[in-house]
């Protein structure tokens, strides 16, 4: 970059289109495009708000008023109803587990799906990251269960 006060156009277009990326990342969140077929997509509201962090530490330069106030916007957005809304997704799939009647692979992965977006006490892209935190949270479970498992006695 150059001492000009103002940023060179390359990283404006940069900056435009990240600001716009996390916009829909976040606002038009879709689960099962995300996910794509897999158990979850590995996507969480504290990496959004690390990264909208990051972009409101910079300077005007980079970050110009009419941005900032976007992105702190979409940062009220994600504490406020995204993280929530995750956050019981993931504590409904622990407390699920612990009901005693669930064992690794005792869902396949549409299944799992299914009973997410079906537990979930939401609509809209809050139920889509509900989803995430649900299936985040159950996967997680899941390799826990293995990890405590006692291992078989020498006969």
């Amino acid at each position: 970059m150059s001492d000009d006060t103002a940023l060179q156009a390359h990283w404006r277009f940069a900056a435009a289109n990240a600001f716009r990326a996390l916009e829909t990342q976040v606002r038009e969140f879709d689960f099962a495009r995300n996910a794509n077929s897999h158990t979850y997509s590995g996507l969480k509201p504290n990496d959004y708000i690390e990264i909208i962090d990051g972009f409101l530490s910079e300077d005007s330069t980079i970050v110009p008023g009419g941005d900032r106030l976007a992105l702190e916007e979409l940062r009220k957005f994600l504490v406020h109803h995204i993280a929530s809304a995750f956050g019981v997704g993931w504590q409904t799939a622990v407390e699920n587990w612990n009901d005693g009647r669930s064992e690794y692979g005792s869902l396949s992965t549409p299944e799992l799906h299914s009973v997410a977006r079906n537990k979930s006490p939401f609509s809209g892209v809050k139920q889509e990251w509900f989803i995430e935190g649900y299936c985040q949270s159950w996967a997680h479970s899941e390799v826990e269960s293995l990890r405590n498992l006692e291992p078989p006695t020498a006969s």
